[in-house]
């Protein structure tokens, strides 16, 4: 990996300006990309090759008969001789007691603006088109796409529902308003969120679940495009040999340990985030 350090002249040189910019770091190889065209990319490929994919298929329950698991989802029932959970923040406990209790799932938000034109781009002389994150405990991740929208990532609501995503889209538009003053009458054309896993770990864990054909790939702390194809591929590679060991880093085999007093988890989240957003603040 190749790192390069920047002032805040020279990254507004290269980069961008703005009150909240005092320098940069940057490494690569790295680029961005359109993370549903990728996912369309990899599920093209994958039904070329003869998988089977469908959607809407929500799964029930699995148990197991005969030495087959049983999978029951919203209208089907399907006989496996393997199994593989791999998540982020979607899974929901008891589909696998063993996973019980091991997954923190953490709302993301984003935002995005209207074209920008020419003049308020180089308002702030944003020149560049790669992705950028700062370095708030609560960070902000965002980039100039192709077509000069703005796109504005942070943290999520708490809640879940329709009235508190809207409010909190409407909280980090002021957020990067705040940021990049200029666009103060720059309009939010799109926003959405999704969810990702956190665990007590803090690093993927990859692997099977000991004497059974459970095999799973989570916990991707909130850079699941990039981590999870390539957990799917050494997954993949387990699943199909006859070995039992993963040519990977041992921070990232094996399960986490679960969450202590696991209701408790988004009691545990709002006092983190309330820490970080007090030393952001200082």
């Amino acid at each position: 990996m190749k790192q390069k350090f920047f002032s805040k002249e020279e990254f507004n040189e290269v980069g961008h300006g703005g009150i909240e910019q005092y320098g940069a770091m940057s490494y690569k190889p790295g680029f961005a990309i359109n993370p549903l065209k990728f996912l369309l990319g990899i599920a093209n490929a994958a039904k070329n090759a003869g998988v089977k994919i469908f959607q809407k298929s929500k799964v029930i329950k699995i148990e197991k008969s005969k030495g087959k698991f049983i999978i029951i989802s919203n209208g089907s029932i399907i006989k496996a001789n393997k199994v593989v959970m791999a998540t982020n923040g979607f899974y929901k406990d008891d589909i696998f007691p063993k996973l019980n209790n091991m997954i923190l799932p953490v709302i993301s938000n984003i935002i995005i603006t209207r074209p920008l034109t020419t003049e308020e781009i180089k308002s702030h002389n944003f020149i560049t088109n790669n992705p950028v994150l700062n370095i708030r405990n609560l960070l902000f991740y965002y980039r100039l796409l192709k077509d000069n929208r703005f796109l504005f990532g942070a943290r999520g609501d708490l809640v879940g529902s329709e009235k508190s995503s809207l409010e909190k889209s409407k909280n980090m538009e002021l957020q990067m308003k705040k940021v990049f003053p200029n666009w103060n009458n720059v309009n939010i054309d799109f926003h959405w969120r999704g969810l990702i896993a956190i665990t007590t770990k803090f690093s993927p864990s990859i692997g099977k679940i000991e004497d059974d054909e459970i095999y799973y790939s989570f916990g991707y702390q909130a850079n699941g495009v990039n981590t999870a194809p390539w957990s799917g591929n050494e997954l993949a590679k387990l699943i199909v040999s006859n070995s039992k060991n993963l040519n990977i880093s041992k921070l990232y085999k094996g399960l986490p340990s679960k969450f202590p007093f696991p209701k408790l988890r988004l009691f545990y989240l709002k006092l983190v985030l309330a820490y970080y957003k007090y030393m952001d603040k200082n």
